[in-house]
């Protein structure tokens, strides 16, 4: 189907190309004001494309990849919606399973994608040359990674959700490669391989994320002037990492594993969190060493390399001494852990004593 007008509305069809080639789409759109809602398509090539296409309105419309068809790996999909030069478009609520990438923006600015979700795909959510786009609200689950940013400028991205992309050595929940002036607020990633990995990229604020039971919470690679504060770093493998990256400005964050000191009760601790990189380091050149993670062994080792810690560039000043979300339960102290340890072995205890007396 193909569009090429301004001010349609297209509604409620059924849209199928089962021996379609990959750059071969259901529904091609060229023009302005155009709205397109509640489309259900199969396809082996692409879903939608957008070509020099200007505020239109894409809503409730769910693409999949018809199985078996050009080929089962990645590179013979095609986009589920596809958008190039094309701007100020409102794309909400689409979902999009098992395709090459999800939403695909190239070279279009000020489009906004909220309140979707992407599932098996490559990138879930993918910006390339873009200016001023919005990701809202949108999900992403078991994709290589979540949403890659590349090559952008004032993009924000805030209150989405990205889940388990594990499957690859490559995955991450966000990925930011050469992002500059951008905003990065309100996430959750949770359970992939690397959190949040930055790249090449300066200037840009990353705040109130929640960072979950991923193997690397959040990774820097020659990134600098970037604002890290207020997320919570939980349950990850290894908290952080960063190479070549200097004076960007980390505080009060909340990292599970560290124990601060609250001198001036704000809340804040007063001693450091500096990023110990030796683990990462070691498992990154021989991954049988992840084997010993968090054993005394691999502990008295960080802390023999641990004389050139005030030079590492990765330091969260002011840490928070609890977690700064909700939905974050706070870890039980040290006392605390041994009155509930007495607590079970009492009540252990008079179990045993109970079953003794009833058998007698």
């Amino acid at each position: 189907m193909t569009i090429q007008t301004n001010g349609a509305v297209v509604k409620g069809l059924q849209l199928e190309t089962a021996f379609a080639e990959t750059e071969d789409s259901a529904l091609w759109m060229e023009g302005s004001g155009n709205e397109v809602s509640e489309l259900n398509i199969r396809t082996s090539g692409t879903g939608v494309q957008l070509r020099n296409a200007l505020e239109n309105m894409l809503t409730g419309i769910g693409i999949t990849r018809i199985s078996g068809v050009n080929g089962g790996g990645q590179a013979q999909r095609g986009n589920g919606i596809d958008a190039r030069e094309s701007h100020g478009n409102f794309i909400r609520n689409c979902f999009v399973t098992n395709m090459f990438d999800g939403i695909y923006l190239e070279n279009s600015d000020h489009n906004e994608v909220r309140e979707s979700a992407v599932s098996m795909s490559r990138y879930g959510y993918h910006l390339m040359f873009s200016k001023g786009n919005r990701l809202v609200n949108n999900s992403g689950d078991r994709n290589v990674t979540g949403a890659m940013v590349m090559t952008s400028e004032d993009a924000v991205v805030t209150g989405n959700r990205w889940t388990k992309q594990s499957e690859s050595v490559n995955s991450q929940g966000l990925l930011l490669y050469d992002v500059k002036g951008s905003r990065f607020a309100g996430n959750e990633v949770e359970g992939n391989r690397v959190g949040m990995y930055i790249e090449l990229s300066d200037e840009n604020e990353l705040t109130d994320n929640v960072v979950r039971s991923n193997f690397i919470g959040i990774q820097i690679k020659h990134g600098s002037h970037n604002r890290i504060q207020e997320n919570s770093f939980l349950s990850n493998v290894i908290q952080a990492e960063a190479q070549e990256s200097s004076e960007n400005q980390v505080s009060r964050n909340y990292w599970d594993a560290f124990k601060g000191l609250d001198t001036r009760g704000t809340g804040f601790s007063s001693i450091a969190f500096q990023v110990n990189p030796f683990y990462y380091t070691l498992t990154d050149e021989t991954p049988a060493f992840q084997l010993f993670f968090q054993s005394p062994g691999m502990a008295l080792l960080e802390q023999m390399m641990d004389s050139g810690l005030s030079q590492q560039p990765f330091t969260d000043t002011a840490p928070a001494m609890g977690p700064l979300h909700e939905s974050v339960p706070v870890p039980l102290p040290g006392w605390g852990a041994l009155v509930l340890s007495l607590l079970l072995a009492g009540g252990s205890f008079w179990i045993w004593i109970k079953m003794g007396v009833r058998s007698k």
